[in-house]
C-alpha cells in the first residue's frame, strides 16, 4: 500500500491539487481519499489505472514497477561523438567514468561495456538542436 500512497501524494503535489479536488476527479468521497492518503485502504487496480489515466500518467503508475508510456530515445556513442566533435573512445571513456550527466556505461559479464545515452538530456545539457 505504501507505493500507492506515496505516488498519490507525489501526483497531488505535482498537479497542485488537494484531497477535495482529488475526490471530485475520482468520483469518491473525501473520506475514501483520506483513507488512501493514510494508507488505510487502496483502490482496486482498475480504479488505480483510471486515476493514472486522469492525470496522463502510465497506466501502471501506482504499481511497484512503472513502464513508461513510450520508450526513452537514446543515442549511440558514435552519434554523440559526431555531434560533439570528439572521438568515440573519448565519449565511451567519459561514460565509463561517469563524467557525462546524460549517459552511463555498464560493464557486461563479457567484460565489455554497454552504453546508455538519454537523447533528451543530451540535447538539453549540451544545448544542441537538430
Amino acid at each position: 500500500m505504501k507505493v500507492f500512497k506515496d505516488r498519490l501524494k507525489k501526483v497531488m503535489v505535482d498537479q497542485n491539487i488537494n484531497q477535495v479536488e482529488l475526490s471530485r476527479i475520482c468520483g469518491v468521497s473525501r473520506s475514501t481519499v483520506s483513507k488512501w492518503m493514510s494508507g488505510d485502504s487502496e483502490p482496486t487496480k482498475a480504479r488505480r489505472n483510471e486515476i493514472a489515466e486522469a492525470f496522463d500518467l502510465p497506466e501502471n503508475y501506482f504499481e511497484e514497477i512503472v513502464i513508461p508510456k513510450k520508450r526513452i530515445e537514446t543515442l549511440t556513442p558514435k552519434e554523440v561523438a559526431y555531434l560533439m566533435g570528439m572521438g568515440v573512445s573519448t565519449i565511451e571513456k567519459g561514460l565509463i567514468q561517469g563524467t557525462f550527466p546524460w549517459g552511463y556505461a555498464i560493464r557486461t559479464s563479457e567484460n565489455t561495456h554497454r552504453y546508455f545515452i538519454n537523447a533528451k538530456k543530451f540535447f538539453v545539457t549540451e544545448m544542441i538542436s537538430v
